[in-house]
Protein backbone atom coordinates (compact mmCIF):
# COMPACT_ATOMS: atom_id res chain seq x y z
CA UNK A 1 0.00 0.00 0.00
CA UNK A 2 1.61 3.51 -0.97
CA UNK A 3 0.34 5.47 1.88
CA UNK A 4 -1.71 7.61 4.21
CA UNK A 5 -3.70 10.58 3.68
CA UNK A 6 -5.22 13.48 5.38
CA UNK A 7 -8.57 10.83 5.17
CA UNK A 8 -7.41 7.54 5.22
CA UNK A 9 -5.15 4.91 3.50
CA UNK A 10 -4.12 4.98 -0.31
CA UNK A 11 -3.03 2.76 -2.41
CA UNK A 12 -0.84 5.27 -4.17
CA UNK A 13 1.62 8.04 -2.09
CA UNK A 14 -0.64 11.21 -1.27
CA UNK A 15 -0.77 13.04 -4.69
CA UNK A 16 0.18 16.78 -4.03
CA UNK A 17 2.05 17.36 -8.19
CA UNK A 18 1.10 16.31 -11.18
CA UNK A 19 0.57 12.39 -11.91
CA UNK A 20 -0.41 10.72 -14.59
CA UNK A 21 -1.88 6.71 -14.76
CA UNK A 22 -1.76 5.97 -18.56
CA UNK A 23 -2.79 2.39 -19.75
CA UNK A 24 -4.19 0.18 -21.96
CA UNK A 25 -6.31 -2.67 -20.97
CA UNK A 26 -5.37 -1.73 -17.51
CA UNK A 27 -6.61 -2.77 -13.97
CA UNK A 28 -5.82 -1.35 -10.64
CA UNK A 29 -7.25 -3.45 -8.31
CA UNK A 30 -7.45 -3.74 -4.12
CA UNK A 31 -7.07 -7.42 -3.41
CA UNK A 32 -10.58 -8.89 -2.22
CA UNK A 33 -8.91 -10.51 0.69
CA UNK A 34 -6.63 -7.51 1.76
CA UNK A 35 -7.78 -6.92 5.49
CA UNK A 36 -7.14 -3.17 5.12
CA UNK A 37 -9.29 -0.74 3.92
CA UNK A 38 -7.69 1.83 1.49
CA UNK A 39 -8.75 3.98 -1.93
CA UNK A 40 -6.74 4.09 -4.49
CA UNK A 41 -5.55 7.58 -4.58
CA UNK A 42 -6.03 10.95 -2.55
CA UNK A 43 -5.59 13.99 -4.72
CA UNK A 44 -4.49 16.76 -2.32
CA UNK A 45 -5.43 20.29 -3.07
CA UNK A 46 -4.98 23.20 -4.61
CA UNK A 47 -1.32 21.45 -6.82
CA UNK A 48 -2.64 18.38 -6.78
CA UNK A 49 -3.35 16.72 -10.61
CA UNK A 50 -4.29 13.43 -11.42
CA UNK A 51 -4.74 12.12 -14.94
CA UNK A 52 -6.08 8.61 -15.68
CA UNK A 53 -6.54 7.53 -19.21
CA UNK A 54 -7.53 4.16 -20.16
CA UNK A 55 -7.72 2.23 -16.58
CA UNK A 56 -10.26 0.32 -14.90
CA UNK A 57 -10.08 0.71 -10.90
CA UNK A 58 -12.17 -1.47 -9.09
CA UNK A 59 -12.36 -2.57 -5.23
CA UNK A 60 -11.54 0.38 -3.62
CA UNK A 61 -12.77 1.80 0.00
CA UNK A 62 -14.09 0.55 3.24
CA UNK A 63 -13.29 4.00 4.31
CA UNK A 64 -15.70 7.32 5.24
CA UNK A 65 -14.66 8.52 2.22
CA UNK A 66 -14.32 7.72 -1.28
CA UNK A 67 -13.54 4.28 -2.50
CA UNK A 68 -11.40 5.30 -5.69
CA UNK A 69 -10.91 8.58 -6.07
CA UNK A 70 -10.69 11.52 -3.52
CA UNK A 71 -9.67 15.05 -4.96
CA UNK A 72 -9.68 17.19 -1.79
CA UNK A 73 -9.31 21.24 -1.43
CA UNK A 74 -9.44 22.24 -5.07
CA UNK A 75 -7.41 18.96 -6.76
CA UNK A 76 -7.68 17.95 -9.83
CA UNK A 77 -9.14 14.56 -11.31
CA UNK A 78 -9.32 14.20 -14.86
CA UNK A 79 -10.38 10.26 -15.44
CA UNK A 80 -10.42 9.56 -19.41
CA UNK A 81 -11.86 5.95 -21.33
CA UNK A 82 -11.83 4.49 -17.76
CA UNK A 83 -13.67 2.74 -15.51
CA UNK A 84 -14.42 3.16 -11.40
CA UNK A 85 -16.40 -0.07 -10.04
CA UNK A 86 -17.16 -2.23 -7.04
CA UNK A 87 -15.50 0.26 -4.43
CA UNK A 88 -17.20 1.37 -0.63
CA UNK A 89 -17.25 4.28 1.49
CA UNK A 90 -18.72 1.94 4.06
CA UNK A 91 -16.41 2.26 7.68
CA UNK A 92 -19.67 3.60 9.47
CA UNK A 93 -20.41 6.39 10.30
CA UNK A 94 -22.09 10.14 8.75
CA UNK A 95 -19.22 10.32 6.02
CA UNK A 96 -19.85 7.45 4.15
CA UNK A 97 -19.65 9.83 0.88
CA UNK A 98 -18.68 8.48 -2.76
CA UNK A 99 -18.58 5.12 -3.04
CA UNK A 100 -16.71 5.41 -6.64
CA UNK A 101 -15.55 9.12 -5.88
CA UNK A 102 -16.06 11.79 -3.41
CA UNK A 103 -15.19 14.80 -5.62
CA UNK A 104 -13.64 18.13 -3.19
CA UNK A 105 -12.01 19.24 -6.14
CA UNK A 106 -12.55 20.02 -9.79
CA UNK A 107 -13.18 16.40 -11.60
CA UNK A 108 -13.85 15.84 -15.23
CA UNK A 109 -15.07 12.11 -17.02
CA UNK A 110 -14.81 12.21 -20.47
CA UNK A 111 -15.79 8.50 -21.69
CA UNK A 112 -15.45 6.95 -18.78
CA UNK A 113 -18.05 4.99 -16.42
CA UNK A 114 -18.88 5.10 -12.79
CA UNK A 115 -20.72 1.39 -12.06
CA UNK A 116 -21.40 -0.77 -9.01
CA UNK A 117 -19.93 1.04 -6.13
CA UNK A 118 -21.63 1.92 -3.13
CA UNK A 119 -22.09 4.52 0.10
CA UNK A 120 -24.41 5.74 2.46
CA UNK A 121 -24.53 8.95 0.28
CA UNK A 122 -23.63 9.09 -3.53
CA UNK A 123 -22.97 5.08 -4.35
CA UNK A 124 -21.47 6.31 -7.24
CA UNK A 125 -20.02 9.97 -6.84
CA UNK A 126 -20.69 12.53 -4.05
CA UNK A 127 -20.42 15.91 -4.72
CA UNK A 128 -19.42 18.41 -2.66
CA UNK A 129 -20.94 21.99 -2.11
CA UNK A 130 -19.19 24.81 -4.34
CA UNK A 131 -16.65 25.48 -5.58
CA UNK A 132 -16.12 21.98 -6.00
CA UNK A 133 -17.30 20.97 -10.01
CA UNK A 134 -17.51 18.07 -11.44
CA UNK A 135 -17.78 17.92 -15.14
CA UNK A 136 -19.33 14.35 -17.09
CA UNK A 137 -18.62 14.26 -21.10
CA UNK A 138 -20.11 11.53 -22.87
CA UNK A 139 -19.87 9.49 -19.30
CA UNK A 140 -22.02 7.07 -17.17
CA UNK A 141 -22.52 6.78 -14.02
CA UNK A 142 -25.02 3.64 -13.22
CA UNK A 143 -25.86 0.95 -10.82
CA UNK A 144 -24.42 2.18 -7.74
CA UNK A 145 -26.20 1.62 -4.62
CA UNK A 146 -28.46 3.45 -2.94
CA UNK A 147 -27.87 5.75 -5.16
CA UNK A 148 -25.71 7.19 -8.29
CA UNK A 149 -25.35 10.52 -7.21
CA UNK A 150 -25.64 12.66 -4.41
CA UNK A 151 -26.62 15.27 -3.42
CA UNK A 152 -29.86 14.69 -5.99
CA UNK A 153 -28.91 17.60 -8.97
CA UNK A 154 -25.74 18.18 -8.38
CA UNK A 155 -24.16 16.16 -10.81
CA UNK A 156 -25.25 17.18 -14.38
CA UNK A 157 -26.00 14.54 -16.28
CA UNK A 158 -26.02 11.84 -13.71
CA UNK A 159 -29.19 10.22 -12.87
CA UNK A 160 -30.20 9.55 -9.39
Amino acid sequence: MGGGGGLGANALPQITGTVTLLGHNTTVRRDPDASDGFRIAEIDGPHGRLTVDSVTATGGGYLEYAGTYLPTDGATLILRHSTVTNSTANQGGAFEQGGGIANYGSSTLTKTVVQHNSALNGGGIWQAPSPSVLNLVNSQIVDSAPSNCRPVGSVPGCTS
